[in-house]
Protein backbone atom coordinates (compact mmCIF):
# COMPACT_ATOMS: atom_id res chain seq x y z
CA UNK A 1 0.00 0.00 0.00
CA UNK A 2 1.38 3.33 -1.21
CA UNK A 3 1.81 5.62 1.94
CA UNK A 4 3.10 8.64 -0.22
CA UNK A 5 2.35 10.24 -2.97
CA UNK A 6 1.87 13.40 -4.92
CA UNK A 7 -0.90 15.19 -7.32
CA UNK A 8 -0.28 17.79 -9.48
CA UNK A 9 -2.98 19.22 -11.45
CA UNK A 10 -1.15 21.77 -13.24
CA UNK A 11 -3.63 24.74 -12.99
CA UNK A 12 -2.33 28.16 -13.90
CA UNK A 13 -1.15 30.50 -11.30
CA UNK A 14 -4.75 32.26 -10.43
CA UNK A 15 -2.98 36.02 -10.66
CA UNK A 16 -1.66 36.16 -14.68
CA UNK A 17 0.55 39.31 -13.34
CA UNK A 18 2.50 37.20 -10.56
CA UNK A 19 6.06 37.30 -10.91
CA UNK A 20 7.72 33.61 -11.22
CA UNK A 21 10.90 34.79 -10.20
CA UNK A 22 8.36 35.81 -6.34
CA UNK A 23 6.97 31.84 -6.46
CA UNK A 24 9.20 29.31 -3.95
CA UNK A 25 11.80 27.03 -5.14
CA UNK A 26 10.13 24.16 -3.17
CA UNK A 27 12.26 20.67 -2.58
CA UNK A 28 10.96 17.63 -4.64
CA UNK A 29 8.36 15.67 -2.62
CA UNK A 30 9.74 12.17 -3.17
CA UNK A 31 13.36 13.75 -2.07
CA UNK A 32 11.47 15.33 0.88
CA UNK A 33 9.82 12.54 2.03
CA UNK A 34 12.44 9.99 2.34
CA UNK A 35 14.43 11.77 3.78
CA UNK A 36 11.83 12.99 6.85
CA UNK A 37 10.64 9.29 6.82
CA UNK A 38 14.00 8.47 7.59
CA UNK A 39 15.00 10.32 10.50
CA UNK A 40 11.51 9.50 12.09
CA UNK A 41 12.12 5.70 11.66
CA UNK A 42 15.40 6.78 13.21
CA UNK A 43 14.36 8.78 16.32
CA UNK A 44 14.55 11.82 15.26
CA UNK A 45 11.87 14.49 17.14
CA UNK A 46 8.67 14.94 15.38
CA UNK A 47 8.28 18.30 16.63
CA UNK A 48 11.62 19.28 14.67
CA UNK A 49 11.17 17.17 11.70
CA UNK A 50 7.95 18.97 11.22
CA UNK A 51 9.16 22.89 12.15
CA UNK A 52 12.52 21.80 9.61
CA UNK A 53 9.46 21.53 6.97
CA UNK A 54 7.46 24.92 7.64
CA UNK A 55 11.04 26.65 7.84
CA UNK A 56 12.45 25.26 4.39
CA UNK A 57 9.10 26.18 2.82
CA UNK A 58 9.63 29.85 4.55
CA UNK A 59 13.47 30.00 3.47
CA UNK A 60 12.06 28.89 -0.17
CA UNK A 61 10.82 32.15 -0.93
CA UNK A 62 12.97 34.92 -1.84
CA UNK A 63 12.23 37.55 0.55
CA UNK A 64 10.51 36.67 3.85
CA UNK A 65 7.23 35.75 3.71
CA UNK A 66 3.84 35.94 5.29
CA UNK A 67 3.36 32.65 7.69
CA UNK A 68 0.05 32.15 9.14
CA UNK A 69 -0.09 29.52 12.20
CA UNK A 70 -3.10 28.63 12.51
CA UNK A 71 -4.27 26.87 15.90
CA UNK A 72 -0.90 28.27 17.67
CA UNK A 73 -2.21 28.96 20.75
CA UNK A 74 -0.38 26.40 22.96
CA UNK A 75 2.79 26.47 20.57
CA UNK A 76 4.24 24.61 17.31
CA UNK A 77 3.23 20.90 18.78
CA UNK A 78 3.25 22.32 22.21
CA UNK A 79 6.97 24.11 21.63
CA UNK A 80 6.80 28.21 21.99
CA UNK A 81 10.25 28.13 21.59
CA UNK A 82 10.15 26.57 18.33
CA UNK A 83 7.02 28.65 17.26
CA UNK A 84 9.21 31.99 17.96
CA UNK A 85 12.11 30.86 15.92
CA UNK A 86 9.44 30.70 12.99
CA UNK A 87 8.42 34.09 13.54
CA UNK A 88 11.99 35.36 13.44
CA UNK A 89 12.09 34.19 9.89
CA UNK A 90 9.05 35.13 8.57
CA UNK A 91 8.31 38.57 7.28
CA UNK A 92 5.54 38.55 9.27
CA UNK A 93 4.07 35.86 11.59
CA UNK A 94 0.23 35.56 12.18
CA UNK A 95 -1.58 33.42 14.35
CA UNK A 96 -5.28 31.95 14.65
CA UNK A 97 -6.52 30.57 17.95
CA UNK A 98 -10.01 30.37 18.65
CA UNK A 99 -9.77 29.21 22.46
CA UNK A 100 -10.51 32.73 24.30
CA UNK A 101 -8.60 31.73 27.31
CA UNK A 102 -5.40 31.67 25.30
CA UNK A 103 -3.24 34.68 25.17
CA UNK A 104 -1.22 36.07 22.40
CA UNK A 105 2.64 35.92 23.01
CA UNK A 106 4.34 38.66 22.13
CA UNK A 107 6.07 37.72 18.89
CA UNK A 108 2.83 37.42 17.27
CA UNK A 109 2.76 40.14 14.53
CA UNK A 110 -1.34 39.74 14.77
CA UNK A 111 -3.54 37.33 16.42
CA UNK A 112 -7.18 36.27 15.24
CA UNK A 113 -9.11 34.80 17.93
CA UNK A 114 -11.53 32.58 14.89
CA UNK A 115 -11.78 29.68 12.99
CA UNK A 116 -9.85 29.87 10.44
CA UNK A 117 -13.11 29.48 8.45
CA UNK A 118 -14.64 32.68 10.15
CA UNK A 119 -11.15 34.92 10.37
CA UNK A 120 -10.98 38.10 8.49
CA UNK A 121 -8.16 37.06 6.25
CA UNK A 122 -7.86 39.25 2.90
CA UNK A 123 -7.31 36.90 -0.26
CA UNK A 124 -4.21 36.47 -1.53
CA UNK A 125 -2.23 38.07 1.61
CA UNK A 126 -0.32 34.68 3.12
CA UNK A 127 2.53 32.88 1.93
CA UNK A 128 3.14 29.92 4.05
CA UNK A 129 0.44 28.39 6.35
CA UNK A 130 0.62 25.66 8.67
CA UNK A 131 -1.54 23.62 11.29
CA UNK A 132 0.14 20.81 13.76
CA UNK A 133 -2.78 18.56 14.96
CA UNK A 134 -5.35 21.13 14.13
CA UNK A 135 -7.67 19.28 10.94
CA UNK A 136 -8.97 16.44 12.69
CA UNK A 137 -10.67 19.56 14.46
CA UNK A 138 -11.96 20.29 11.01
CA UNK A 139 -16.01 19.90 10.70
CA UNK A 140 -16.66 21.57 7.47
CA UNK A 141 -13.40 20.00 4.84
CA UNK A 142 -14.42 21.84 2.49
CA UNK A 143 -15.07 25.49 3.26
CA UNK A 144 -11.63 25.14 5.12
CA UNK A 145 -9.42 24.12 2.02
CA UNK A 146 -11.42 27.25 0.09
CA UNK A 147 -10.52 29.63 2.72
CA UNK A 148 -6.78 28.62 3.06
CA UNK A 149 -6.89 28.51 -0.80
CA UNK A 150 -8.15 31.96 -0.91
CA UNK A 151 -5.85 33.47 1.83
CA UNK A 152 -2.50 32.07 0.04
CA UNK A 153 -1.05 34.06 -2.46
CA UNK A 154 -0.44 32.06 -5.63
CA UNK A 155 2.96 29.97 -5.31
CA UNK A 156 1.54 29.66 -1.56
CA UNK A 157 2.11 26.73 0.53
CA UNK A 158 0.20 24.75 3.05
CA UNK A 159 1.65 22.43 5.69
CA UNK A 160 -0.92 19.83 7.81
CA UNK A 161 0.67 17.91 9.98
CA UNK A 162 -2.39 15.52 11.73
CA UNK A 163 -3.63 12.06 12.78
CA UNK A 164 -4.14 9.48 9.98
CA UNK A 165 -7.72 8.86 9.33
CA UNK A 166 -6.94 5.26 8.08
CA UNK A 167 -4.65 4.52 11.22
CA UNK A 168 -6.97 2.52 13.96
CA UNK A 169 -6.04 5.51 16.12
CA UNK A 170 -9.08 7.43 15.03
CA UNK A 171 -11.69 4.66 14.92
CA UNK A 172 -10.26 4.05 18.70
CA UNK A 173 -10.14 7.72 19.15
CA UNK A 174 -14.18 8.92 17.79
CA UNK A 175 -15.08 5.19 19.65
CA UNK A 176 -14.40 6.96 23.32
CA UNK A 177 -15.12 10.04 22.42
CA UNK A 178 -18.97 9.58 21.09
CA UNK A 179 -19.14 7.51 24.20
CA UNK A 180 -17.90 10.30 26.57
CA UNK A 181 -14.98 8.14 28.00
CA UNK A 182 -12.16 10.06 26.00
CA UNK A 183 -11.71 13.07 27.98
CA UNK A 184 -12.00 10.86 31.25
CA UNK A 185 -9.55 8.84 30.24
CA UNK A 186 -6.95 11.00 29.48
CA UNK A 187 -7.54 12.50 32.91
CA UNK A 188 -6.96 9.64 34.28
CA UNK A 189 -3.83 8.84 32.52
CA UNK A 190 -2.35 11.91 31.93
CA UNK A 191 -4.09 15.13 34.19
CA UNK A 192 -6.06 17.63 33.88
CA UNK A 193 -6.73 18.54 30.28
CA UNK A 194 -5.09 22.02 28.97
CA UNK A 195 -2.86 21.82 31.56
CA UNK A 196 -1.07 18.53 32.31
CA UNK A 197 -2.02 17.55 29.19
CA UNK A 198 -3.54 18.43 25.59
CA UNK A 199 -7.00 20.16 25.36
CA UNK A 200 -9.05 17.49 23.40
CA UNK A 201 -11.41 19.13 21.46
CA UNK A 202 -14.39 17.81 19.45
CA UNK A 203 -13.00 15.93 16.38
CA UNK A 204 -14.52 15.04 12.72
CA UNK A 205 -11.21 13.58 10.64
CA UNK A 206 -12.72 14.94 7.36
CA UNK A 207 -9.51 16.47 6.50
CA UNK A 208 -7.35 13.35 7.17
CA UNK A 209 -6.36 10.76 4.35
CA UNK A 210 -5.39 11.04 0.53
CA UNK A 211 -9.35 10.24 -0.39
CA UNK A 212 -10.66 13.38 1.37
CA UNK A 213 -7.99 15.42 0.32
CA UNK A 214 -8.22 14.89 -3.72
CA UNK A 215 -12.07 15.47 -3.38
CA UNK A 216 -12.35 18.53 -1.01
CA UNK A 217 -8.78 20.09 -2.01
CA UNK A 218 -8.68 19.93 -5.85
CA UNK A 219 -8.41 23.56 -6.24
CA UNK A 220 -4.64 23.58 -5.54
CA UNK A 221 -2.02 22.66 -8.13
CA UNK A 222 -0.42 20.25 -5.79
CA UNK A 223 -0.92 17.96 -3.61
CA UNK A 224 1.79 16.26 -1.46
CA UNK A 225 0.51 13.77 1.61
CA UNK A 226 2.38 10.80 3.35
CA UNK A 227 1.85 8.99 6.20
CA UNK A 228 4.36 8.41 9.22
CA UNK A 229 5.00 5.63 11.48
CA UNK A 230 7.39 4.43 13.86
CA UNK A 231 7.22 1.78 16.87
CA UNK A 232 6.13 3.52 20.22
CA UNK A 233 4.62 6.51 17.97
CA UNK A 234 1.67 6.47 20.49
CA UNK A 235 2.97 5.31 24.21
CA UNK A 236 1.33 8.73 25.66
CA UNK A 237 -2.01 7.02 24.96
CA UNK A 238 -1.10 4.08 26.82
CA UNK A 239 -0.50 2.99 30.31
CA UNK A 240 3.44 1.79 30.44
CA UNK A 241 2.31 -1.91 31.34
CA UNK A 242 0.17 -1.67 27.86
CA UNK A 243 2.33 -0.28 25.54
CA UNK A 244 4.08 -3.85 24.76
CA UNK A 245 0.59 -4.51 22.63
CA UNK A 246 0.78 -0.92 20.95
CA UNK A 247 4.09 -1.48 19.97
CA UNK A 248 3.03 -5.01 18.78
CA UNK A 249 0.36 -3.12 16.26
CA UNK A 250 3.21 -0.65 15.58
CA UNK A 251 5.33 -3.49 13.98
CA UNK A 252 1.86 -5.30 12.22
CA UNK A 253 1.17 -1.70 11.18
CA UNK A 254 5.33 -1.10 9.74
CA UNK A 255 5.78 -4.65 8.66
CA UNK A 256 2.29 -4.65 6.44
CA UNK A 257 2.82 -1.45 5.08
CA UNK A 258 -0.62 0.47 6.18
CA UNK A 259 -0.30 3.57 6.92
CA UNK A 260 0.59 5.22 9.89
CA UNK A 261 -0.97 7.12 12.59
CA UNK A 262 0.70 10.78 10.99
CA UNK A 263 -0.62 12.11 8.22
CA UNK A 264 1.16 14.90 6.29
CA UNK A 265 0.47 16.91 3.83
CA UNK A 266 1.62 19.64 1.69
CA UNK A 267 -0.35 21.66 -0.54
CA UNK A 268 0.40 24.60 -3.57
CA UNK A 269 -1.83 26.98 -5.06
Amino acid sequence: MKNADSLRLQKPLSSPDYSGSLLPQLESWPSLWQSLTEKYQQGASRRELFADCVAESIRAFPEPPTVLDIGCGLGFDGSRKIQEELAKISGKYWGLEPDPEIAAPEYFDTWHPYLLEEAPLEKNSVQVAFSVFVLEHVEDANRFWQKIYDTLSPGGVFWGFTVDARHYFRRASQMLESCGFKDWYLTRLKGKRGEDRYANYPTWYRANSPQQLARDASMFSQLDWGSLHRVGQLDFYFPKKLRFASHLLDRVTLATGRPGSIFVVRLQK
